[in-house]
C-alpha cells in the first residue's frame, strides 16, 4: 500500500434505502448536485406517495385513460 499524506480516504454514507416498513419497493436515494443525503431523503419521503416515482405513475394513468377512450369509441362505431 501506498503510504500519500496527501491523499484522504472518507468513509462515509453514500446512499439510502427506504424502509420496508412503508410498504414500497426498494428505493435507493443518494445526493446529488448541491443536496446532501439528509436532504434527498427528506425530500423522498415527504413528496413520495406511492411505490413508483411520480413521473411514472402519471404515465400509467394516463396510458390507462387513453385505453379506455379507445375502448369506448371502438364500442359506440361498432354496427350491430
Amino acid at each position: 500500500m501506498v503510504s500519500n499524506p496527501a491523499l484522504r480516504v472518507f468513509v462515509s454514507l453514500c446512499d439510502f434505502q427506504i424502509p420496508k416498513d412503508l410498504k414500497l419497493g426498494k428505493i435507493y436515494i443518494s445526493p446529488g448536485h448541491k443536496i446532501s443525503l439528509k436532504t434527498a431523503v427528506c425530500f423522498v419521503k415527504k413528496f413520495l406517495k406511492y411505490s413508483v416515482p411520480e413521473p411514472i405513475r402519471m404515465a400509467h394513468i394516463y396510458a390507462n385513460e387513453m385505453k379506455n377512450k379507445k375502448s369506448v369509441s371502438e364500442v359506440k362505431n361498432t354496427k350491430i
